[in-house]
């Protein structure tokens, strides 16, 4: 039963990574150039932006979790068929490029060892620091799988609610983790302490790598090595507790998304821009990062906006890039409207 359990939870990282791949691919190639990092990590952004597009009318309108899984998995399965038929050429394209010779072949290598550590130390660690808090995550999927509603029994008394709280409306995180627990049977102590955290941290390694590539001039080897020594730095960095600490503890945990993920992926969709190689890659993940980091935490209403405006602005200004400005507004409309939302609900 145990063993069954770890191969389903397995299975779910490998579904969580094919899934973000999918869903950039859903863009055209204009925005991703059949890049499978560019793929990955911008699908992530359009997966989580998607899902609370989905997932927040019905939280608010209290429908029972089956609508929103059975829509959630419909939904799914026709972003494959999509794909397999009219991206079926990109897809092929970016796998074919990570294999296209031996130096990719290596970098490739490295990277998985680099992430496959980094995913297993995560994911097998159990301590989480607060029981209670910890708890508040795993519990709410559970009571929302237990009762077939969105969010509207609480974890702790198990009561019923006559409206999920307040605070926490418009986070979707944990609705998606109850969805996934509903659709494939998986624990959300499997599927958050161990399968998104893999998956993330993942992620989040492409990230830096990406990153790593933009900074150094598409240099392989500087990219690894930026991408080791910062996955070396964050795991013997135990007081920085925002971005370290929860990283280790709660990778799965919406203040830790915000702060080691979506930050660390603005300023590479920055990079992305700043280096004018990739700017529609690049303002098209700040989009959709302002679209579903609020998914994860309310902090994301203040932190994603600040940090895109205290990249982009002065780019803007001092480099005088004014068509620039357009796309910048538009990021920003998307917060201003979570925050208005916030305050009314």
């Amino acid at each position: 039963m145990i063993l069954l359990e770890i191969w389903k939870g397995v299975f779910a990282v490998v579904l969580y990574l094919g899934a973000f791949v999918f869903a950039g691919a859903l863009l055209p190639e204009k925005y991703h150039k059949s890049s499978l990092t560019n793929l990955c990590l911008l699908g992530f952004m359009v997966y989580f932006g998607v899902f609370q597009i989905v997932a927040l009318p019905m939280k608010l309108g209290r429908l029972p979790l089956k609508y929103l899984t059975l829509t959630w998995v419909g939904l799914l399965g026709g972003v494959f068929l999509f794909d397999m038929i009219g991206r079926r050429k990109i897809l092929s394209r970016a796998f074919k490029n990570c294999f296209s010779d031996s130096k990719k072949i290596v970098a490739g290598c490295v990277f998985l060892i680099v992430a496959g550590v980094l995913a297993l130390i995560l994911g097998i660690n159990v301590n989480h620091i607060s029981d209670f808090d910890a708890g508040y995550y795993i519990g709410l999927p559970v009571s929302s799988v237990y009762s077939n509603t969105i969010e509207l029994m609480d974890p702790y008394s198990g009561q019923m609610l006559s409206r999920p709280d307040s605070f926490y409306i418009l986070n979707t995180n944990t609705v998606h983790s109850a969805v996934i627990f509903q659709a494939l049977n998986l624990h959300p102590l499997v599927e958050e302490k161990f399968s998104m955290t893999a998956a993330l941290s993942v992620v989040f390694c492409l990230f830096l790598y990406k990153g790593g590539k933009l900074l150094f001039q598409e240099n392989r080897r500087k990219a690894l090595m930026f991408l080791t020594l910062s996955v070396l730095t964050l795991l013997f960095s135990y007081s920085l507790a925002g971005v370290s600490h929860y990283f280790a503890y709660r990778t799965y945990e919406g203040k830790a998304i915000t702060a080691y993920l979506y930050t660390t992926g603005i300023f590479v969709f920055f990079l992305g821009i700043f280096r004018e190689k990739e700017k529609k890659w690049g303002w098209t993940g700040l989009l959709f990062a302002a679209l579903g980091g609020v998914a994860f935490c309310n902090t994301a209403i203040f932190v994603i906006p600040v940090m895109v405006s205290a990249l982009v602005l002065p780019w803007i200004l001092l480099e005088r890039k004014w068509k620039a400005f357009l796309p910048y507004v538009a990021v920003m409309a998307v917060s201003v409207f979570w925050l208005c939302l916030h305050l009314i609900l």
